[in-house]
């Protein structure tokens, strides 16, 4: 996928049709000889791929929080992110407030 950016030398006019196909067949040109750089896929992507969590995932992570883990360390095992933990804990009825506190016996 070549994607470059090209400006205009065109002084407060919009490019006629021709024009802008002239200069995407340049850069293209350029991108094709290597003197324009790659653009790594990651940046490439606007949206990352969603992803769905089975219902035995669901219940495997409420058991690891109830058993002492973080959201922080849920995510990467889940592929998720903290947020999407909460956000499914909560769904689930787990309590994820004042965690800190339970942990420090000040509850």
């Amino acid at each position: 996928m070549l994607v470059a950016r090209v400006k205009w030398t065109i002084r407060d006019k919009a490019p006629t049709l021709c024009q802008a196909l002239n200069a995407l067949l340049k850069a293209r040109k350029a991108y094709d000889a290597g003197k324009l750089p790659r653009v790594p896929k990651s940046q490439l992507a606007r949206h990352k791929q969603i992803r769905r969590l089975s219902g035995a995932q669901i219940e495997e992570m409420a058991e690891q929080y109830r058993n002492g883990k973080t959201v922080y360390e849920l995510a990467p095992i889940f592929g998720v992110t903290r947020q999407t933990v909460g956000t499914v804990l909560r769904s689930r009825g787990v309590d994820t407030q004042n965690r800190r506190n339970s942990r420090e016996g000040k509850n």
